[in-house]
């Protein structure tokens, strides 16, 4: 897909949104790192289709929001691990995922808990699954897009953006969620996301995994949304210069001066005194 018109597509399969042209979030964080990083990104993407935390969220997102693509195969009861030939050659030959017991523990797990969560299932009765969004950047003109998990309207006609996280035990607590959204920079794709579909209420919604399968409702706090915002500006304003000088640097060629982390400096004067 070559071109792509500015709206909201309710049917475009994730094949045709992830060949349009355009920014993503999860492309532009990589723009934190260095522009070199983002280059890397999109010519040579690390997509890892086996990585047991990308199958689980991706099966959980399905059977809420797809339930009609919810389909895997689990590891056959002969096959402890992957560990031989045999194991991985039937792996390698399926074409659906491929989960292991426990994996398919977790997903069910997490499946069940999210459909007693009744503010999920009643977004899930208005809205629409799997919304991509394409809008140009203002300040910059480059065409920005996303794929949200979930996009529904309320009786007084407001929109909500739902997105849904699969997290460790214990990590959909609010102190640990809120660790999740600085060490992941959700705050970027709560910006990116209310932008690109003019509304400032976007939703997480974090189910547990292991353990109980505890399930975190939470809505960024605005202060913590224009700060992404601003980052994002600036991450897609310098990748518009990039893109004009086609110049993509990296960390630098010069030495600097680094220093230690407050932290480390705080512990070692303690120490020393």
């Amino acid at each position: 897909m070559n071109t792509i018109e500015e709206g909201i597509y309710f049917d475009l399969s994730e094949a045709d949104y992830r060949a349009a042209p355009g920014v993503n979030i999860s492309a532009l964080k990589h723009m934190l790192k260095s522009p070199a990083h983002y280059k890397h990104e999109l010519e040579s993407p690390d997509e890892d289709k086996r990585q047991a935390h990308l199958i689980i969220g991706t099966l959980v997102h399905r059977a809420i929001g797809e339930p009609e693509k919810f389909c895997y195969v689990v590891r056959p009861p002969e096959f402890k691990d992957w560990r031989t030939k045999a194991s991985q050659e039937w792996r390698d030959a399926q074409s659906l995922p491929v989960l292991t017991p426990d994996e398919e523990e977790d997903v069910l797990r997490c499946v069940n808990a999210l459909q007693k969560c009744d503010l999920l299932m009643e977004l899930c009765k208005r809205g629409k699954q799997e919304v991509a969004c394409f809008k140009r950047h203002k300040r910059t003109g480059l065409m920005l897009k996303g794929r949200s998990d979930l996009v529904a309207t309320d009786d007084d006609g407001v929109t909500w953006v739902v997105d849904l996280k699969t997290v460790p035990e214990g990590g959909a607590s609010a102190v640990e969620f809120s660790r999740k959204i600085a060490e992941l920079n959700y705050h970027l794709q709560a910006a990116h996301y209310g932008d690109l579909f003019e509304t400032p209420n976007f939703i997480f919604i974090a189910v547990e995994k292991k353990g109980y399968p505890g399930v975190g409702i939470y809505i960024l706090d605005p202060e913590d949304i224009e700060l992404g915002r601003r980052t994002n500006n600036a991450l897609l304003q310098k990748l518009a210069e990039c893109n004009k000088t086609n110049t993509w640097p990296g960390y630098g060629d010069e030495p600097r001066v680094i220093q230690l982390p407050a932290w480390k400096r705080k512990q070692e004067m303690e120490d020393v005194l």
